[in-house]
């Protein structure tokens, strides 16, 4: 039996899709893992860092107060519809 997809779900379908979309309409060269290529060429450390980070984060590998991603997600939603500051 399948499950409904949940929103998660559905961001993960959407950023496959989009990464392949992209990867696809291109111009030659500019595919998202021949961009990552060159940055690893001229920014190595920091691309390395920025990559293995990421997949820390997507493994819940880093301790919430450590993760920058989930930092920032925690942060007070701004200019909601019927926020007044």
């Amino acid at each position: 039996m399948m499950h409904p997809l949940r929103a998660g779900d559905k961001a993960w379908i959407a950023l496959g899709a989009a990464i392949l979309t992209w990867d696809i309409c291109c111009p030659p060269g500019e595919t998202l893992s021949e961009a990552t290529h060159r940055y690893t060429t001229t920014r190595p450390a920091a691309t390395r860092i920025a990559i293995l980070y990421t997949a820390g984060h997507l493994m819940h590998l880093w301790p919430p107060q450590a993760d920058l991603f989930t930092q920032i997600a925690a942060l007070p939603p701004r200019n909601r519809k019927n926020h007044h500051a």
